[in-house]
C-alpha cells in the first residue's frame, strides 16, 4: 500500500509542476561572452521557467561572473551593489513569478551581450499578457516544459500504473 501511495504523490507531483528543472544558461556555450550580443535573449525565447526552477551559470571562476540586478541596472550594464557570484557554477533557484534580470561584471563583457532577462511564470501557466515582453524575446508558443518532465493527461494517468495495482481498472 505505501509503495501505491509513493507512485500516486510522485505522479501527482509531475502532474502540478512542482518537479523543478534546471535550465542550464547558454545551453552547451554556458555563461561567457557570446558570439551576437542577442544571443542569450535568444537562448530565454526557447526556456519555459517556472517558479522553482534553477538557472545554472557555467563559468570558469575567474573568467565570469553573475549578477542579479533591477532592469535599469540590466539596461545601463551596472552591478551597483547587487551581490556578485563569482565562482563558477552558479545555481539561483527562481522563487517567484516576474522578470529577472543577470549579467556579467567583468569590463565590457555585459555590453558585449553576456546578459540575461527571464520571465518566471506560475507552474504550467503561460506568462501574463500584460506584463511587459523583454527586449529580443518572444511570447512562448506552448507552454512546453523540459523533456525530462513529462506531461500526461489525467484521464490517462492510470496508464502509467502497473495494472497489476489496480487489475479492476479497464484497459484501453
Amino acid at each position: 500500500m505505501a509503495k501505491i501511495i509513493f507512485v500516486l504523490a510522485a505522479i501527482m507531483m509531475l502532474m502540478n509542476g512542482i518537479v523543478a528543472v534546471d535550465h542550464i544558461v547558454g545551453d552547451d556555450s554556458g555563461w561567457s561572452t557570446p558570439s551576437s550580443t542577442n544571443f542569450y535573449s535568444s537562448w530565454a525565447d526557447r526556456q519555459n521557467i517556472v517558479v522553482n526552477d534553477t538557472l545554472v551559470f557555467n563559468f570558469n571562476t575567474d573568467a565570469h561572473t553573475v549578477a542579479m540586478v533591477p532592469r535599469e541596472a540590466f539596461d545601463a550594464c551596472d552591478a551597483g551593489n547587487a551581490e556578485i557570484h563569482n565562482v563558477g557554477p552558479t545555481e539561483i533557484t527562481l522563487s517567484e513569478t516576474g522578470s529577472f534580470f543577470f549579467i556579467c561584471t567583468v569590463n565590457g563583457h555585459c555590453e558585449s551581450g553576456q546578459k540575461l532577462a527571464v520571465n518566471v511564470t506560475a507552474s504550467g501557466d503561460s506568462p501574463d499578457p500584460t506584463s511587459p515582453i523583454l527586449p529580443g524575446q518572444l511570447p512562448p508558443q506552448s507552454p512546453a516544459r523540459h523533456p525530462k518532465t513529462p506531461d500526461p493527461q489525467p484521464h490517462h494517468l492510470y496508464l502509467l500504473l502497473p495494472y497489476s495495482l489496480f487489475p479492476s481498472w479497464p484497459l484501453l
